[in-house]
């Protein structure tokens, strides 16, 4: 790496071993961080460069210099390439070099800095500005951009490193926080907030974190987290006194949040800096889409809400029963919606009121306890972070693609699970089932296939999860608990229906698709579990037959099958597992081998008619399979994308993950490739794993789509295991 030697001739910066340009104040010399640090002489020290926001294509090797002296990466150049869609703005913090040169190079139109020059920031002439304050620790700026109807502010923090000298910078912060407008203030805060913020060096001080803490607070900012590297500066020392923290972070406040939810934060590589880079991309809400109706639990306790139901349920309305019943709920969604507005009037205003008062009085709590304001925080962070990690900020396709927007991105999500829903199924070869015995008597047939009535319906209704979440309806547990009086001769007549066979219709069987994220940073789909938000009046028919399988279940399920099954428990076999892998590496027992499989997709992929198959072949009716038949084929989809629905397609094959007779469907299917792996033992060339002389031969444990297989290591065995493998997959779907 090229480096300046006018800058090192003047002992402003210094190089590790590595190359790195650093900076004084942060190679102290007792392996400090920078707040821990004794530079007294802040306003003339150099620094190194950071970036926020976007930068102008790189056309000229003067700009490719310079923000490789700035600490922005090649990736990040390229990351941040003017878009003249996107609001375009760049800040750095250094007073190095003429800050004319610096707008020529990076082809803005518009460069301002802070008293002491540690902070120059700049824009293009699609960013209408204000600039409302120049301190030495901060710019404060309005902008206003053509794509983002709403003004907004920003703070360009660069802190100092001593815990006294930031006061005036908080109090700054305590100024704007009462702002009505959408707000961020991100940069170098020069402090850590929490222990996961630092790693190395001497052991983390929270009291150095609590006044930052108190702050943020006070100011109702939310941490809008990040992707990429966990920490954003680094001391560069050697391995055993190196020191890594989170120091340059983005807060918003509540307001930004409702404008600009997608707010996202990535932190680059550094080169040449002991700072990271930051890019920050920022989509405004759409406010185009569908407002669904949602039915609120605190309606219930309204004096008037039973007679307005009432009142409205009990009007004439024609039909079969399932078109009766989906039309009245329609018809009381619609009356409720216009209730509630007289009742309550805006309730988001109203939760907005209650919002600032909840602020103000953690406001007095900053000087009395701090250990409840901090908690105070994590919590507040927490529920944003969890809401945002359902975002889907850019995705990467199969094809190695990646594609970020709203629009983009949902039509890619819809073609990719639109084809894992409706694939072909194979053929499905009999023989793989022949292991499966005939164990359904008639008398039980007979007990599966009865008529529901209404003391078994309301069993059901009431065992739910009266907070689970609604379906496309909008209407979840607590409506069907709350009024059953009033729905449930109706709802009676929905269920005796499907039992003598009719077809639900799609408004019952339509389904929304929640991407629930695996890991931390989903970047593909495969790192997403799709989760049916089915309706209510679905749900309670697939609970009624679940509830009634569940009795079977243990007689049907091979031991080895530990979850979704009455009387066993999932921890006995983990404990079985370990006991049988204790002493793997003695060399008396032989030569074994544990294999973990994971299937993917189990759910999405698994075929309908080798499920009925299945069932056939354990004796089951085929009055109950017709049944099963037509709660698994009738499906229609869509998927909810950043909070709102899109697409809307039919199934082929798959369970739906979240519907109550799905994990029963699920490990009778998986019963064949157990009892295939069990049959193995009958073949004179297998050698299953070591046990004890007098103890039982297990060669695998199942928990739902998870599998141990415990087998000894000669090539035969591990053939035979493959080949059983292979066949279940070519069969299940």
């Amino acid at each position: 790496m090229v480096q300046d030697p006018n800058l090192i001739n003047k002992g402003k910066l210094t190089t590790d071993d590595y190359g790195a340009i650093n900076s004084d104040d942060e190679m102290d010399p007792d392996n400090q961080s920078i707040e821990e640090s004794d530079e007294d002489i802040e306003d003339t020290r150099q620094h190194t460069g950071q970036v926020f926001g976007s930068t102008l294509q790189d056309k000229c090797p003067d700009v490719q210099r310079m923000t490789e002296q700035q600490g922005l990466s090649p990736r990040g150049r390229k990351k941040t390439r003017h878009n003249p869609n996107q609001p375009t703005t760049s800040m750095f913090d250094t007073s190095s070099r003429p800050m004319t040169r610096f707008k020529l190079q990076l082809q803005m139109d518009h460069g301002t800095s802070n008293p002491n020059g540690n902070i120059w920031l700049f824009w293009s002439n699609e960013v209408a500005s204000s600039i409302l304050e120049q301190h030495e620790q901060h710019i404060t700026v309005t902008f206003q951009h053509t794509d983002i109807p709403d003004k907004f502010m920003m703070t360009f923090i660069y802190a100092k490193c001593k815990d006294y000298m930031r006061k005036p910078l908080w109090d700054r912060l305590l100024f704007y926080s009462n702002i009505e407008i959408p707000w961020c203030t991100m940069g170098d805060f020069n402090v850590t907030t929490s222990i996961e913020e630092k790693f190395g060096g001497i052991p983390y001080n929270i009291h150095k974190s609590l006044e930052i803490i108190g702050v943020i607070e006070a100011c109702g900012l939310t941490d809008i987290g990040y992707t990429g590297l966990p920490f954003t500066w680094c001391n560069q020392r050697d391995v055993e006194a190196r020191v890594w923290k989170r120091l340059d972070r983005a807060m918003v406040n509540d307001k930004w949040l409702e404008v600009m939810p997608q707010t996202t934060i990535e932190n680059l590589s550094s080169v040449g800096s002991d700072h990271t880079p930051l890019l920050m991309e920022m989509f405004q809400a759409n406010e185009s889409h569908i407002k669904y109706f949602k039915f609120l639990h605190y309606w219930v306790e309204n004096d008037t809400f039973m007679k307005t139901v009432h009142q409205c349920w009990t009007k004439e309305v024609s039909g079969n029963p399932m078109r009766k019943f989906h039309q009245k709920l329609k018809r009381v969604s619609a009356t409720l919606s216009i209730w509630s507005k007289q009742e309550y009037g805006d309730i988001f205003a109203k939760v907005r009121e209650f919002e600032d008062d909840i602020r103000k009085s953690e406001e007095e709590l900053i000087t009395n306890n701090t250990e409840a304001f901090r908690q105070s925080l994590q919590q507040r962070n927490a529920t944003y972070i969890r809401r945002k990690r359902l975002f889907l900020h850019k995705i990467c396709t199969e094809n190695e693609i990646w594609v970020q927007g709203e629009e983009e991105i949902s039509k890619a999500t819809c073609d990719y699970y639109q084809q894992i829903f409706t694939g072909q199924n194979d053929r499905i070869d009999e023989r793989i089932i022949q292991n499966i015995p005939t164990i359904v008597t008639a008398e039980q047939n007979e007990m599966m296939q009865t008529m529901p009535t209404m003391e078994e319906l309301k069993q059901f209704v009431f065992a739910m999860n009266l907070n689970s979440a609604a379906g496309p309806d909008g209407f979840g547990g607590k409506f069907y608990q709350a009024c059953w009086s009033i729905i449930k001769e109706d709802l009676l007549e929905v269920v005796q229906s499907f039992f003598c066979g009719n077809n639900m219709p799609k408004f019952m069987t339509h389904a929304c698709l929640v991407l629930l994220p695996k890991n931390e940073q989903p970047i593909r789909f495969k790192d997403l579990r799709p989760i049916s938000l089915s309706n209510f009046s679905n749900k309670i028919i697939s609970k009624l037959l679940s509830m009634r399988l569940a009795t079977f279940l243990p007689l049907l399920v091979s031991n080895n099958q530990s979850d979704f099954v009455r009387g066993r428990s999932i921890t006995e076999s983990i404990m079985l597992a370990q006991e049988i892998t204790h002493g793997i590496k003695k060399p008396q027992i032989g030569n074994n081998v544990v294999l973990k499989l994971d299937m993917a997709k189990a759910y999405d992929r698994v075929s309908w008619s080798f499920i009925c198959f299945v069932l056939r072949r354990f004796g089951f009716g085929q009055l109950l399979i017709d049944l099963v038949w037509r709660i698994m084929s009738n499906n229609w989809y869509s998927i909810i994308i950043n909070g709102h629905r899109h697409g809307f397609f039919h199934s082929t094959r798959g369970l739906k993950q979240g519907d109550p007779l799905s994990p029963a469907l699920f490990i009778l299917g998986a019963e064949v490739l157990l009892r295939l792996l069990n049959s193995l033992h009958q073949i004179p060339s297998y050698k299953g794993f070591y046990k004890a002389p007098k103890g039982p031969q297990i060669n695998h444990l199942s928990f739902a789509d998870d599998v141990i297989i415990f087998a000894a290591t000669d090539k035969q065995s591990l053939k035979l295991i493959m080949d059983s493998l292979g066949e279940y997959e070519h069969t299940s779907g």
